[in-house]
């Protein structure tokens, strides 16, 4: 994902600096550092922390730029922006799918394993009836003292 300095981070998401350092501080937004130790934020922190860019900020930026005869940067930064959001859209929508299909076959894993208990739990109660009803058979009624002396 695209990484973005402090100053970059502010001016798109319509924050102070401030604010960004004090969420970093909290220990709410995390951060990199490149190999000449610029402090760097990922674009998707950036949105998990304060979700889309202020569309309120982008738009009075637009109206002054174009007063200012800045368009063109402003609208390709506005590009960017977009672009960085579908390309986290996307790439949450491709780990959700994962997640989704690893959840499946867990599913189909545990459907599995419950069939086969369930198959030797019968065939345990089938067996064990099995033995029961020979055990039965085996073994004669005991007759009492009283069956003696009354049934012939």
């Amino acid at each position: 994902m695209a990484k973005l300095s402090i100053s970059g981070a502010a001016k798109a998401w319509g924050v102070s600096r401030q604010t960004i350092y004090n969420r970093i501080n909290e220990g709410v937004l995390s951060i990199e550092k490149d190999a000449s130790e610029n402090t760097l934020i990922d674009t998707t922190e950036m949105l998990r922390v304060f979700g889309e860019p202020g569309a309120a900020a982008d738009a009075a930026e637009t109206v002054q730029a174009l007063s200012n005869g800045k368009a063109s940067d402003t609208l390709r930064q506005q590009i960017q922006i977009e672009t960085l959001k579908r390309t986290a859209a996307e790439e949450r929508a491709a780990m959700l799918e994962t997640q989704l299909a690893n959840l499946q076959r867990q599913v189909e894993r545990l459907e599995a394993r419950d069939e086969t208990r369930d198959k030797l739990l019968s065939t345990t109660v089938q067996s064990v009836n099995e033995a029961l009803k020979a055990s039965i058979q085996q073994h004669p009624p005991r007759r009492g003292l009283l069956d003696w002396f009354l049934k012939p």
